[in-house]
């Protein structure tokens, strides 16, 4: 679990997930970017009470879904051990975020981390595909894709379209290990190279 909650963590924090690409809140109401700025400073009760509080009133606002999703991680985090629940409510805001817009990358992405999480690998590997079938060079997507699936060469082939055309990935990717979900992981590289956005 250590290893998912890592993932998650990082995930969640540094590639702002529910946040758009320019990290603007330009789409956003004020309230949505109000609970945003909660989660950034580490309130994330509040931030949750918040965005609740607006999808009732506003069901059809994606945005909103995926930022409560993101208070659900930050409350999934806060303690020293991880609140299943709270990823549980996760999963179903950005559920809800898919729900209004399927080929949102954003929304595809945070679900496919906390279906990791909560070791719901079908479940993360279907959200990854399809993220990839938006997207065949979305790296991310690929880095985790190629963490749950169960052969090296497969693996691998998904890892070389996402990093095609980038000098020194081929050398990389053949003397590399990739670490898999079922691995002791403490010798590997979990995968490599990974960008995070």
């Amino acid at each position: 679990m250590r290893t998912r909650a890592a993932i998650g963590v990082v995930l969640v924090f540094a590639a702002a997930c529910g946040k758009s690409s320019d990290g603007s809140t330009s789409r956003r109401s004020k309230d949505v970017a109000d609970a945003a700025k909660l989660i950034d400073v580490g309130q994330c009760e509040a931030a949750t009470d918040k965005l609740k509080a607006f999808v009732s009133g506003h069901p059809s606002a994606s945005d909103a879904y995926l930022v409560l999703g993101d208070a659900w991680v930050c409350q999934a985090f806060a303690a020293k051990v991880v609140n299943a629940t709270a990823l549980a409510d996760a999963a179903r805001a950005y559920g809800s975020a898919l729900t209004l817009e399927p080929k949102d990358s954003r929304a595809l992405l945070s679900a496919a981390v906390v279906e990791m999480l909560m070791k719901r690998d079908r479940e993360a590997e279907a959200h990854l595909v399809a993220l990839r079938a938006l997207d065949p060079k979305h790296r991310p997507a690929a880095n985790f894709l190629a963490f749950l699936i169960g052969s090296r060469e497969d693996a691998l082939a998904v890892l070389e379209t996402a990093y095609a055309g980038r000098s020194g990935v081929e050398t990389i990717l053949a003397t590399r290990p990739v670490c898999y979900a079922g691995d002791d992981c403490g010798q590997a590289l979990l995968l490599e190279p990974v960008t995070i956005v």
